[in-house]
């Protein structure tokens, strides 16, 4: 179906997206002309309809020349200083400009959004042979974390990550977990559900409020809840934040995962304030599982969160990616039950 006057939807979104003026919709009366439904404020017009490159910050990392070029990526009035506080973090100005852009496409024609996408901006779709958007985007986030492209996982947030590797996992009554009791709701949701689900048991360490622990002593405090005797086949799993919400404190990540192995369980980590603000290795790490958010020290979007899931190496954890269209109502088990292939 067209709209009345004869232009198909990817007609004029490509109109819109060529006209000389790149900053104003068409207006009111000609939209209405054309059957796109009420005619639009004036406030309306002022919305992007172009795509903003990724800036590209000049100048030697760390010198007054660099950093001034960052924050001219940004919207804060010079006299700000952005402290993150681990929330959101202020997205840069090409970022807020092209999400704009992306949900206009999609507001002005659900059905063939996409399509009118590719159309006005055939860049986007421009990736190596054989490669897609996703693939580019997992191979460069899996460079930048020390871990492969087919291990990185592009989520919701931390909270949508930590339930895709609770889903993936086959709980079973007498699986023990090994926490502690400063975890932020993204973990203790998850955890709760298969303890009262399952019958999982959750041992959770008491970490100090006093900080004058060495690191071995601080581990110790796993090591003696992993040591406990387990029903026979049971699995166990550590999961942990890298910096805990409450106190702001980093925990020794690698060494609790090197415990974790050491007792032949897997390991989980929540670190949703660690993407963007700590140099995080996944294979150096050694994690089985790690879970973060891209809308708070990376400064991205919603929807910007990474999961890590080891994927090479011995002892690969228990994981079937079940999400939407990965299961069979009609075949039993499914097809994909314990197979680890994205």
């Amino acid at each position: 179906m067209q709209p009345r006057g004869g232009l198909s939807r990817r007609g004029i979104l490509q109109s819109i997206a060529g006209a000389a003026v790149a900053t104003t919709l068409l207006p009111g009366r000609a939209r209405a002309d054309r059957g796109w439904g009420r005619e639009w404020e004036d406030e309306d017009r002022d919305l992007p309809t172009r795509l903003r490159p990724v800036p590209q910050i000049k100048g030697t990392p760390g010198t007054e020349k660099y950093w001034r070029n960052v924050r001219r990526a940004f919207t804060l009035p010079e006299n700000y200083i952005h402290m993150n506080t681990g929330t959101t973090g202020s997205q840069p100005v090409f970022s807020l400009n092209n999400l704009i852009v992306y949900n206009l496409f999609k507001s002005l024609d659900p059905r063939d959004w996409e399509a009118n996408l590719a159309a006005a901006f055939p860049d986007l779709y421009t990736f190596p042979a054989g490669g897609s958007r996703i693939g580019a985007l997992q191979a460069e986030i899996a460079a930048m974390y020390g871990a492969n492209a087919n291990e990185i996982v592009l989520s919701y947030n931390t909270s949508h990550g930590l339930q895709i590797v609770f889903n993936g996992i086959n709980w079973n009554a007498g699986d023990r977990i090994v926490t502690t009791q400063m975890e932020h709701a993204a973990g203790i949701g998850p955890m709760a559900a298969v303890r009262d689900g399952y019958g999982v048991n959750l041992a959770i360490v008491d970490i100090p409020s006093h900080f004058d622990l060495g690191v071995n002593e601080f581990v110790d405090l796993f090591r003696m809840e992993l040591a406990k005797p387990l029903p026979a086949g049971a699995k166990q799993y550590v999961l942990i934040s890298e910096i805990p919400f409450k106190n702001g404190l980093r925990l020794p990540v690698k060494e609790i995962v090197a415990a974790a192995k050491a007792a032949g369980a897997w390991s989980i980590v929540d670190t949703a304030h660690g993407w963007g603000m700590l140099p995080i290795h996944c294979h150096d790490y050694g994690a089985d599982f790690i879970a973060g958010a891209g809308h708070k020290w990376l400064c991205g979007g919603p929807g910007t969160g990474i999961l890590y899931i080891r994927n090479q190496g011995p002892n690969l954890p228990q994981f079937n990616y079940g999400q939407e269209g990965w299961g069979s109502l009609f075949v039993i088990p499914n097809p994909r039950q314990n197979n680890r292939a994205a």
